[in-house]
């Protein structure tokens, strides 16, 4: 008849899971939170073993606000819904000892949103925010890690959910410079319509891969920044998808964005070098563009040792008013083309060391 809340009048530490099932909220919220008059310290889960979560929510309009959840004992996620119109605020996962072997958060559902939190997750198997078969659901405020070699953000099957505000740190390496499994700090496949705005991305392994979009169309990331050792931005299968207003860095050796297949994928008034001071050494490239079709790159600045640019079998190809620079590797010309029919070149500023500007 209205809504309902739970409060928890201590800051003490509680070996179990919490799941809230068979409640029907007719429309209003149940919100499970601690006394404000407790505000200095928050409440602690601690499943026990073989728990599927710390809360596992299987109703619809739940808020779970102001909790810790430090697990000691392996489980799959240390929050898991799949209903719809899930609240997630100011909770704090902290798994550094690696127990948690799917997600920091697993949310699927309509209509979530997860605030000020802060999650901690140390697996390569493991993802710190997981959206599956998740649609409309907001992300902001949040504060990501994955030290254990993983993923920090992945969306599978997701569309129209918008992520701004947060920071995202990976770690994953999958053994390549990049491959079919990129190990990517942020990872979409199979998504649509999704919005990364506002973010820092970061993997800090010694050859990871900054944000993945496999198999995914109409994404945008805006107004962030992403930074890797080795392929900073991949879209591969995918069409399109927008980078816009983004700063993104890599090391000496990077490749910066890779538009593998796929159509109509742009890159727009972004920075793409390897490295935040633009110092190249010998190798990477900017961007390629390898087997897809109608990408633009536009109004960005691209600095890389070897290439700025590279368009591989790629017809309709648009690079319009850029800075494309490229270092003492550039021998074989700082625009490369191989392949790929309508191309056009237009208003842009092309620099290199090895007097090849276009090849």
């Amino acid at each position: 008849s209205g809504a309902a809340c739970v409060v928890v009048r201590d800051t003490g530490t509680y070996a179990e899971q919490v799941a809230v099932r068979n409640f029907n909220t007719n429309g209003y919220r149940l919100k499970i939170m601690p006394d404000p008059a407790f505000s200095a310290a928050a409440p602690v889960l601690r499943p026990p073993a073989a728990s599927t979560a710390a809360f596992v929510l299987a109703a619809d309009s739940v808020t779970v606000q102001g909790f810790r959840i430090e697990p000691q004992a392996a489980l799959a996620y240390g929050i898991y819904s799949s209903s719809a119109s899930l609240s997630v605020s100011d909770v704090d996962v902290n798994d550094a000892a690696g127990d948690i072997f799917g997600a920091g958060l697993r949310l699927g559902g309509f209509d979530g949103a997860v605030s000020g939190s802060t999650v901690v997750v140390n697996g390569a198997l493991a993802s710190g925010i997981f959206l599956d078969g998740a649609s409309s659901t907001a992300v902001r405020d949040v504060n990501v890690s994955n030290t254990g070699g993983g993923r920090a953000l992945v969306l599978e099957r997701s569309s129209y959910s918008y992520i701004s505000g947060s920071r995202f740190s990976g770690s994953g390496f999958n053994g390549m410079y990049y491959g079919p499994d990129y190990l990517s700090a942020l990872r979409l496949k199979w998504s649509v319509s999704n919005t990364i705005e506002n973010c820092s991305i970061e993997n800090t392994a010694a050859h990871g891969v900054g944000a993945s979009l496999e198999s995914s169309d109409d994404n945008t990331i805006t107004g962030s920044t992403v930074s890797a050792a080795s392929l900073v931005v991949n879209i591969s299968n995918s069409s399109g998808n927008a980078v816009t207003g983004s700063s993104l860095y890599g090391g000496d050796e990077m490749l910066g964005i890779y538009l593998q297949g796929g159509s109509w994928n742009r890159v727009e008034g972004s920075t793409v070098t390897c490295s935040m001071s633009g110092v190249c050494l010998e190798g990477g490239s900017a961007v390629i563009i390898e087997g897809g079709a109608h990408a633009a790159v536009r109004n960005s600045y691209l600095r890389a040792g070897y290439s700025a640019a590279a368009v591989i079998s790629s017809p309709d190809t648009l690079l319009e008013s850029n800075h494309m620079a490229a270092g003492s590797g550039a021998v074989d010309g700082v625009v490369r083309f191989s392949g790929g029919n309508n191309t056009l070149i237009a208003s842009n500023t092309i620099t290199g060391l090895q007097g090849i500007g276009i090849n």
